[in-house]
């Protein structure tokens, strides 16, 4: 049986460019022959993905696993926590539903998940050349250091050398290194083999001095500063990717604008990221941008019934109403889809949707989770993989063109509702391809000839300036 290397990347805050690393990391071990795959004990995000087996995982490990060419798993994210209302989770185990629990009863839990993720980390090992590790967040949140069990635990369990990295784009960074540095326990800082700079957006030269100081006083080499690289589309770990997608827009030269609802409990957005690079995409929590823009999408909602009554409060639902009435396009996704039908079953209730598409949907206690391959009407038939990850059962009804054809074993069902110039799908990640893409704009402007866009993959463009900017020999070398 074979043991794989491991590696890990651990960061001074949120988004400081874990993630990012450990993708491009998984693309290099790959170019170079290594069957690699990425892990992360546990996750908090609310965009998810299905693996093959049905079982949900973090999209960010989802696409990390595709970066190194390999299928993924519930063993790459054992535990996944998705933030509901009222400080409370959903938590999944080993891609299943557990639950949604606060806090404290998640903490109480935590002694009986450690095995579990060492076992899932071990079957693994068992399996690839190099496994390369993710933390969350910051080892250095010491207020939570005695319940962890994404950070330092697994590099202390497992014995994986720990790669510290932090985003210069932010300042502060040599103090963020250090200060994460020096609050670990002497063991622990031993774990720590190099520290990475990301997100440099100046002359690395400049930064010299810096390294020598803090190589200085931890005894620890600086590995190099990886430069800011724009555009690359990649699935947010947290919130912060998202206020700055929110805060900055899209500065395509597309003629396509987009108007993405960025409702309270918005999930899923990840899908959008494709559309964000080829068309002009923005976010949006103001109704005055859903007047004008060729596009509204209705995205997925993690509390469908709250992101509801947001709607008609925030004024969106008159909006959206008055885009129907005009034959201007709105599309909901999942929780979006069930939003914009006629009613939504649930708590033993009947709540009124916005009635724009003919569905019923009704709340059950199983969770479909599944990777479906789909036909969409507004492409002329053309197939993509996506999936479904929902509670709600939809019923179309009034014998409405349906949006999409499911294919799912051997069997096919519909999918969604097509009215006019409101749709709505069960379905997420359909828009990832330039046909899917193309045939969104016909619906959307027919007739305007835009052209086919299909963006660089990422992951060589992170994997090339890794090679370039940092010297990870050491860490990388095979046996």
């Amino acid at each position: 049986m074979s043991t794989a290397r491991l590696l890990m990347v651990q960061g001074t805050s949120s988004n400081a460019g874990k993630s990012f690393l450990v993708a491009g990391l998984l693309r290099l071990l790959a170019r170079r022959g290594l069957r690699a795959a990425p892990f992360k004990a546990q996750n908090m995000a609310r965009n998810a993905a299905v693996t093959a087996s049905g079982g949900e995982i973090g999209r960010a490990q989802a696409d990390q696993a595709f970066a190194a060419g390999t299928p993924s798993s519930v063993d790459m994210n054992p535990i996944l926590l998705k933030p509901e209302k009222g400080m409370m989770s959903q938590v999944v185990v080993s891609g299943r539903m557990l639950g949604t629990m606060s806090y404290r009863d998640y903490a109480a839990l935590k002694p009986e998940l450690q095995p579990l993720i060492l076992q899932a980390l071990g079957r693994l090992r068992a399996q690839y050349d190099f496994i390369v590790i993710e933390g969350a967040g910051s080892p250095a949140e010491i207020n939570l250091s005695a319940h962890d069990i994404v950070n330092m635990f697994v590099a202390r369990e497992s014995g994986s050398p720990v790669l510290l990295v932090t985003d210069v784009d932010r300042g502060g960074a040599f103090a963020s290194l250090y200060g994460t540095w020096a609050l670990q326990d002497p063991a622990d800082r031993e774990q720590i083999v190099g520290f990475v700079f990301n997100r440099l957006r100046g002359d690395a030269n400049l930064l010299a001095e810096g390294y020598a100081a803090l190589e200085a006083k931890t005894g620890v080499p600086v590995l190099g500063a990886l430069p800011h690289l724009d555009d690359l589309g990649l699935p947010e770990e947290d919130s912060l990717g998202l206020e700055r997608r929110q805060r900055l827009g899209r500065a395509s030269r597309s003629e396509i604008e987009i108007t993405v609802i960025r409702t309270p409990f918005i999930s899923n957005y990840d899908e959008f990221y494709h559309l964000e690079r080829v068309l002009h995409q923005r976010y949006s929590e103001a109704p005055r941008d859903g007047i004008g823009t060729d596009l509204v999408i209705l995205p997925g909602s993690k509390r469908t019934l709250d992101d509801l009554e947001w709607l008609r409060d925030s004024g969106w639902a008159e909006v959206l109403q008055e885009r129907a009435k005009a034959h201007q396009p709105v599309l909901g996704i999942c929780g979006g889809c069930q939003i914009l039908g006629r009613s939504i079953r649930a708590q033993g209730r009947t709540f009124q949707g916005l009635a724009l598409l003919p569905i019923d949907t009704e709340f059950t206690t199983l969770k479909q989770t599944e990777q479906v391959q789909t036909t969409l009407a507004i492409a002329h038939n053309a197939s993509v993989q996506g999936y479904e990850i929902h509670r709600g059962h939809a019923t179309r009804h009034d014998q409405a063109r349906p949006f999409a054809t499911i294919a799912s074993g051997d069997t096919t069902r519909e999918d969604g509702a097509l009215v006019g110039a409101v749709a709505g799908t069960m379905v997420h990640g359909l828009f990832t391809t330039a046909r899917t893409v193309e045939g969104l704009v016909e619906w959307i402007r027919p007739g305007l000839d835009h052209a086919r866009a299909e963006p660089r993959s990422p992951y060589d463009r992170i994997a090339d300036a890794i090679e370039q900017h940092l010297d990870l020999s050491t860490w990388l070398e095979t046996r």
